[in-house]
């Protein structure tokens, strides 16, 4: 895993894995290691740990369903400026396309064992980011980007 630093103060990790679940902790180390470099504390590194798990595992589930698995490039960034700062996780695919920021938000004042299956990952990735994009174009695929500010308590 090659960590680019371009510009001392910003790090970058790019990887490109089979979209299977044993990809998950390559990607999940990269990560970490862009969270260390940001100097995060543990509770904003688990909070993006579980944000990439779940966007992840919608590209395991559901990007390549019934057809071989196909790559999924996950890259990972931390800039530093403007204050207090940004980590951007990136995940391109070439499966189905798929908008999981369309879907709407679970209904949570419902019982869990009366509530649809489904969506609560996408939820915790909206709760747990400051900033969510998706785009489609066929010749590279779906593109969905997660954005976390740095709490100004942990800006350098």
């Amino acid at each position: 895993m090659k960590t680019e630093t371009d510009n001392p103060a910003r790090a970058h990790v790019a990887l490109t894995l089979p979209a299977i679940v044993s990809s998950l902790p390559a990607f999940a180390q990269a990560l970490e290691e862009i969270c260390r470099h940001a100097e995060l504390d543990r509770e904003t590194v688990s909070d993006l740990l579980v944000v990439l798990d779940e966007a992840c595992s919608n590209v395991f589930r559901h990007a390549y369903a019934g057809h071989e698995p196909g790559a999924l490039s996950v890259t990972l960034m931390h800039r530093p400026s403007p204050p207090p700062g940004e980590i951007e996780i990136t995940l391109v695919d070439q499966g189905v396309a798929f908008n999981p920021l369309l879907l709407p938000a679970p209904e949570l004042s419902i019982d869990a064992e009366d509530r649809p299956i489904g969506g609560l990952g996408v939820h915790l990735m909206r709760r747990l980011t400051d900033r969510q994009t998706y785009r489609y174009q066929p010749d590279t695929g779906n593109r969905l980007t997660l954005v976390k500010h740095i709490p100004p308590s942990q800006a350098g």
